[in-house]
């Protein structure tokens, strides 16, 4: 009985070591990919549909771009959606009231509902994105002069809409400086003032920084901007958005910080500890997941940019789409120039990129 024990015990060791030795392990799984580039002009230079969705694919090697539709110039089709969606990319879809640039006017939200919700069923109906973005930096007072409760009231719609055809729906995506104020006064006004002053002296002005209280006292204009984006804040709590959309660009606290000092071509780091207490203050606030449909740099540095992503990979943000384009001095730089050579901080993304993913 022993001698069968024996026996048996051996073989099964020895099948078991076989097994083990045969099998073969499961190859590691890269995550999904979750970055987007919006490809805008350099140099002056504004590229074709075609080169777009060349950056895009095959230079970047990145998923997700975004797209804009303003209502008034609907015609029926998107030449540039319909472009990148036939070449596999997933794509960010701004339907807005107006055209929202530095060069046209700021003017209302569409106020006529059943309006809106036809020409919102026309694009729709038409496109599928990946994501709705209901209008473009709804608080930014450079494109929109409505009250908040206007864009909620489109926003409803757009939900309803967007969801009746499973499509995800954000806002339009709070600019750096209204989401600074918000994270700012949520510490201050919950009694955490040890963290609001910590946090305004890398997030503020140094002329403002230091006593970020008396300035709002004495601010209209910011007392303004807080209250209208504490209205939206309040109110997509309550929505049933898909996620909370914010903008972000550096090194543009450091350089006020400097008050634009010389070396701001060169400054080659960030902590982007701002940015992620900013993060976590809209999805604890809102209980939503932040994203962000742009955000990049004032300089062409590529450690910079290595820093930026690093914390939104780091962050685990399901959307990231990062803005390339030329604003001009002291504003958002592109990833490559005129000639659509890459520059420091376009190899920078593209090595992040196929080291990531």
């Amino acid at each position: 009985m022993k001698l069968k024990y024996f026996i048996y015990s051996t073989l099964l060791v020895g099948l078991l070591s076989c097994n083990k030795e045969n099998s073969v392990d499961p190859l590691p799984t890269k995550p999904t990919n979750t970055f987007g580039v919006l490809v805008n002009d350099a140099d002056g230079v504004n590229f074709s549909i075609s080169q777009k969705v060349t950056f895009v694919k095959d230079v970047f090697k990145v998923p997700y771009t975004r797209v804009s539709i303003a209502i008034p110039n609907w015609t029926g089709t998107s030449a540039i959606f319909e472009a990148f969606n036939n070449a596999g990319i997933k794509v960010f879809l701004n339907v807005s009231s107006k055209v929202t640039n530095e060069t046209t006017p700021p003017g209302p939200f569409i106020t006529d509902l059943v309006l809106y919700r036809t020409k919102l069923i026309e694009i729709l109906d038409k496109y599928k994105p990946e994501v709705l973005v209901v209008e473009n930096e709804e608080t930014n007072e450079q494109y929109y002069t409505s009250p908040p409760q206007d864009y909620i009231n489109i926003l409803t719609i757009a939900i309803d809409e967007g969801h009746k055809r499973n499509i995800k729906v954000t806002n339009g995506g709070i600019p750096l400086r209204t989401s600074t104020l918000l994270c700012w006064d949520n510490y201050q006004s919950t009694g955490q003032t040890a963290a609001a002053a910590n946090y305004a002296l890398r997030a503020f002005p140094s002329s403002i920084s230091a006593n970020m209280p008396a300035f709002m006292a004495s601010n209209v204009q910011a007392q303004q901007m807080l209250s209208k984006a504490k209205t939206l804040m309040n109110a997509y709590k309550t929505l049933q958005l898909d996620f909370v959309n914010f903008h972000w660009y550096e090194l543009v606290t450091q350089r006020e910080i400097a008050a634009q000092t010389s070396d701001l071509p060169t400054l080659a780091h960030v902590d982007m500890k701002a940015f992620e207490e900013t993060y976590n203050y809209y999805k604890s606030f809102t209980g939503k997941q932040p994203i962000t449909n742009e955000i990049g740099q004032i300089n062409k540095v590529g450690s910079l940019l290595t820093d930026i992503v690093t914390k939104c990979y780091d962050l685990k943000i399901p959307y990231v789409i990062w803005y390339s384009g030329d604003g001009g001095a002291g504003k958002a730089t592109a990833l490559y120039d005129g000639s659509g050579t890459l520059r420091d901080n376009g190899n920078a993304f593209k090595t992040f990129i196929s080291s990531k993913y």
